[in-house]
């Protein structure tokens, strides 16, 4: 049976939130690009690890950044 837990997100950057999460199977974390109400992307992380080289790659090309 799951834990009754309050889920509270971090606000990385003007348009990047972590929403950390777990399930039966352990802890996870949702990052979250997004402009305001509008989620351009999400991406599951599982470590650390996972975390920081998705956040690398966002400081890269931030959402709405054009491509070249």
């Amino acid at each position: 049976m799951y834990r009754t837990q309050i889920m509270q997100g971090v606000q990385l950057a003007p348009r990047l939130r972590f929403l950390p999460l777990n399930d039966e199977k352990g802890d996870f974390g949702l990052l979250i690009a997004h402009t305001g109400d509008h989620v351009h992307y999400t991406i599951e992380v599982t470590s650390h690890e996972e975390l920081r080289a998705a956040v690398e790659s966002f400081q890269e090309r931030p959402v709405g950044t054009p491509v070249a």
